[in-house]
């Protein structure tokens, strides 16, 4: 919950009370910033402000540089980045104009809200953040020629923050942040005397934010840069491959591999031991896997054997790949301390609510293909094992868990029955008949249809009631090729985007997948079940949620009675 101010308030207070000044007023700001119009939160906020303020005053001691707070402030570009990767675009978008609109007099802000704003590659966004900029900020000053150009860097216009960057450059010569995106903007457009030129007037400087140009400044000039670790190399090998990979997208690949030679020719891989790997992946994206697999030679880090695998799939050399698999997996020693977040992938849902069902069917038809797609390129690139249910005959997530279905993939589902034999259907049936006596029996009610939008569906089917999906037959689903969607996602999908749902294998495969990020791809459930909410209100007046039991007890024809009958019941108590 990265929007939540009240964990700022939490942290800001613990690090008042350990006496780490700056840290506690950098998470009191972001949380005055994210609480929007609670008065009550402002006002807690603004006495901890005080309180702080007022402990500076008092002492000279400010923990926060010690080895227990040293980087623990709050950067707000954070929260967003969180945002992005939870899929909460709107939320992005509205924070990161809300720290310009309301939170305009500290510039950094300009900056930290337009990096976000990049993140969602939507260009429309950035002109409305100029938009802003030209109507906050003073025509001709340094700030606005300064984010000006920044908007434009973001934008791929590279002329044009040019412009405004050496005009801003001509208004303050020594300002690092217009130098480094000035020089950074002649790097990507291929000016490499004035890049270098501008770049050696920052070259010395102390800042984490220069050092992957620092690296490419050196390997210009051919500069062995020794085979000592160099600190934060994680992060600055990122920073190297995110700028080579703009270098590819503005037509410089060129210069991008003569830039990657070098890095090889000068052992760079020394200094920065990840940066073969993020290189490599980045040119495995990119489809050069040529490139990608003489990033690896020599390469000792465990990962590269990941990255191998994941080269010889996309080759259909897929024995091959599970050598390599099984190298890295023996030699893996995960983290036990630490999970992974989600990169939730959103399904592209129609905008329109269709208006016949072949039409209905043929949306939900796509949906599920994007899925198995999704599936797909996660099983590639991480070396997942999909087909673990079926070689270990494990059916737990068959047994030990409700699948509910929408009205949306009832149809989709029944529809599908329909074409198979009548044994099948008849099996079916009469499965879920058994299931609906037993619940009855154990809970002395009638097993219901939920209608409408509930906080939990377990109020209506409690927890302890497990059972075998009626669906399921000899090790196998009977209904497979029309399986409902969280059937089809378990493993590879998150509700809320936040949280993982799948089964501890397929947990340990995704915590294992990968080193070079903590992030990892799922796909976005609730996109497609925000599109059957409205779906099901425009088919049959509001969104139904049942077990797979409830639909298929009985024939079509009764089902739509039943439910019928308790619309009309539902409608009259309301």
């Amino acid at each position: 919950m990265p929007n939540n101010p009240n964990n700022y308030i939490v942290y800001a207070k613990i690090a008042l009370s350990n006496n780490a000044w700056v840290v506690a007023d950098s998470a009191l700001d972001a949380a005055k910033w994210l609480a929007e119009d609670d008065e009550k939160t402002i006002l807690e906020i603004d006495n901890l402000i005080l309180k702080v303020n007022e402990s500076v005053r008092k002492s000279n001691v400010d923990n926060s540089g010690n080895e227990i707070w040293i980087n623990k402030y709050i950067d707000k570009y954070s929260i967003l980045e969180n945002l992005y990767y939870q899929s909460e675009f709107k939320k992005l978008t509205e924070y990161a104009f809300r720290l310009i609109s309301h939170f305009g007099f500290n510039h950094q802000n300009y900056e930290t809200a337009v990096k976000a704003l990049s993140l969602l590659s939507d260009h429309d966004q950035i002109k409305k953040y100029i938009e802003l900029i030209n109507s906050k900020l003073q025509d001709g000053s340094f700030e606005k020629c300064l984010y000006l150009g920044i908007a434009d860097y973001y934008l791929c216009s590279y002329d044009s923050s040019i412009h405004y960057l050496e005009s801003a450059h001509s208004l303050q010569e020594k300002n690092h942040t217009n130098l480094y995106y000035l020089a950074l903007s002649y790097l990507i457009s291929n000016k490499i005397e004035k890049f270098v030129q501008l770049f050696e007037i920052i070259l010395h400087e102390r800042n984490n934010m220069f050092a992957p140009l620092n690296f490419i400044y050196m390997a210009i000039f051919n500069i062995d840069v020794g085979k000592e670790a160099f600190p934060n190399q994680q992060l600055v090998s990122r920073g190297i491959a995110e700028i080579l990979n703009k270098l590819i997208a503005n037509n410089q690949l060129p210069l991008a591999l003569f830039l990657t030679e070098r890095f090889l020719k000068l052992g760079y891989c020394s200094a920065l031991p990840y940066l073969m790997l993020y290189l490599s992946e980045m040119f495995v994206n990119l489809n050069q896997l040529d490139m990608a697999e003489k990033l690896l030679e020599g390469c000792s880090d465990i990962e590269n054997h990941r990255i191998k695998a994941w080269i010889l799939r996309l080759r259909g050399k897929f024995d091959e790949a599970e050598k390599e698999l099984a190298i890295y997996r023996q030699s893996y020693a995960p983290n036990t301390l630490m999970g992974f977040n989600c990169h939730a992938t959103n399904l592209k849902m129609p905008a329109e609510i269709p208006n016949s069902e072949k039409d209905l069917l043929d949306v939900i038809k796509d949906a599920y293909d994007q899925i198995e797609e999704l599936i797909k390129k996660m099983n590639i690139e991480y070396g997942l094992d999909g087909m673990t249910c079926i070689e270990a005959k494990c059916q737990d997530c068959c047994t030990k868990t409700f699948p509910y279905l929408t009205y949306t993939e009832y149809i989709y589902l029944r529809r599908w029955l329909e074409k198979q034999s009548k044994d099948l259907i008849d099996s079916i049936q009469n499965n879920s008949k058994n299931i609906l006596h037993d619940f009855k029996q154990k809970y002395n009610k009638e097993p219901i249809f939920i209608l409408g939008e509930v906080p939990d569906v377990h109020d209506y089917y409690p927890k302890g009631f497990v059972f075998d999906c009626p669906n399921l037959g000899d090790n196998k689903c009977n209904v497979y090729e029309g399986r409902p969607l969280m059937c089809r996602g378990f493993g590879y999908g998150s509700m809320n985007k936040t949280r993982y749902r799948g089964c501890d294998y397929f947990m340990e495969q995704l915590k294992s997948a990968t080193k070079l990020t903590n992030f990892r791809k799922v796909i976005n459930m609730s996109s497609f079940y925000k599109y059957a909410v409205e779906v099901d209100k425009g088919l049959i007046g509001e969104l139904i949620v049942a077990p797979i039991p409830r639909w298929f007890a009985q024939g079509h024809e009764e089902t739509m009675n039943i439910l019928k009958q308790q619309l009309a019941k539902n409608k009259k108590n309301s």
